[in-house]
């Protein structure tokens, strides 16, 4: 199929709507996949983890440890973080439709490398019972924008909170965030901020969050193709998830750390 062989790494709904503008022949997803599986082309995926030095290991299990018996402390937690969403051709949990001899082959290999592809990058922040707002991120993020973005709209959000002093930041060790002038910025502010540890997203869980907006993202209809049209769904779709989804995530601290302490700081499966 000419679609697929252009990128191997499209899901279904855009091959699908592809393979419509391409043909003008309408196909539901079901007869394309019979297709594609008679063919013995399947959708393949690998778990991907980052790779955890041997001292951020022991550094991150010590972490745990100290935390282990935390229970109602994760609740006065801002989760926050920054995330690049690609306009559908994402770098996210993708499929590559291949067969069984061409998992390394170069067009079936999903690239490590920055893919050059549109994208917008956003900023966003939570707590279990409350969703932060969500800002767009342009151009070159220096010390000094990131700290205007949290004057602009993590202050307010923190000012919208009950028993806002009880509340600690959390924020991971990104260049912008350990500047001098933005931990300054902090101590000016009176915001608490929780020390935190490299290689370590499976302990943030705004990680989930985010993966739960793309899932979202990509069941839009039309999906999204330019960046001011993303950045409008994704909008859209933030505003519109479960605070449940919040709940639950900061919910399942007490097991992640549980699983880093199993695991004796190596990656695990949150």
């Amino acid at each position: 199929m000419q679609v697929l062989n252009k990128d191997r790494r499209v899901n279904i709904n855009e091959l699908c709507e592809d393979f419509v503008d391409s043909t003008s022949t309408s196909v539901s997803q079901i007869t394309l996949k019979r297709h594609l599986h008679k063919n013995k082309i399947y959708g393949w995926i690998e778990a991907k983890k980052p790779f955890v030095k041997a001292v951020n290991r022991m550094k991150r299990l010590s972490w745990a440890k100290i935390r282990k018996d935390w229970v109602n402390e994760w609740e006065n937690i801002i989760w926050s973080d920054e995330f690049k969403f690609e306009v559908f051709r994402g770098n996210g949990k993708r499929y590559v439709w291949r067969n069984t001899q061409e998992k390394y082959d170069p067009k079936c290999l999903i690239p490590t490398f920055k893919s050059g592809q549109e994208s917008v990058m956003v900023w966003a922040c939570f707590t279990k019972n409350k969703l932060g707002p969500i800002v767009r991120l342009e151009g070159r993020i220096t010390a000094r924008i990131y700290i205007e973005l949290l004057e602009s709209y993590l202050l307010p959000f923190i000012n919208s909170l009950e028993n806002k002093n009880d509340y600690t930041f959390q924020e991971d060790n990104a260049p912008i965030h350990t500047a001098y002038i933005a931990k300054d910025w902090r101590k000016d502010n009176h915001i608490e901020s929780m020390p935190w540890l490299a290689q370590s997203p499976d302990l943030n869980p705004i990680e989930n969050l985010w993966n739960e907006l793309e899932q979202k993202v990509r069941k839009y209809k039309p999906l999204p193709k330019n960046q001011d049209n993303l950045w409008q769904v994704l909008q859209e779709e933030w505003s519109k998830l479960d605070i449940d989804i919040c709940k639950n995530l900061v919910d399942s601290m007490p097991r992640r750390i549980a699983a880093v302490i199993d695991n004796k700081g190596n990656p695990t499966k949150y």
